[in-house]
């Protein structure tokens, strides 16, 4: 009798610390394993107030060396946000506020 109560026991305490260490990944509600799906590309297109990133950099490069040619323009800090100063000098330098990936590629893109 003594036997089967220590076997019990044990078991008792083994099914607790498996439950204590393995509790959230058993009930999480949380998808283990995430489903791929193939989603649409990312467009960053047209570039303008808000945008962020390498495109706006180069952007930011490319209004930057424009604006030598005028000289009332102070250049452009090279962040990669599409922020008021960078839209300014757009309007400015190329006539618009927003830059679409046509020109983009076809005069900035390095």
């Amino acid at each position: 009798m003594k036997k089967g109560y220590i076997y019990a026991v044990i078991g008792v305490v083994v099914v607790l610390v498996f439950l204590l260490f393995f509790w959230d990944k058993i009930f999480s509600k949380k998808k283990v394993k995430e489903e791929t799906t193939l989603a649409a590309p990312v467009t960053v297109f047209p570039l303008k107030k808000g945008s962020k990133g390498k495109a706006v950099t180069e952007l930011q490069e490319y209004l930057n060396e424009s604006a030598k040619y005028y000289m009332i323009l102070q250049p452009l800090n090279i962040d990669g946000i599409f922020g008021d100063l960078t839209e300014g000098m757009a309007v400015t330098v190329l006539g618009t506020r927003e830059i679409n990936e046509k020109y983009y590629n076809d005069n900035i893109k390095k």
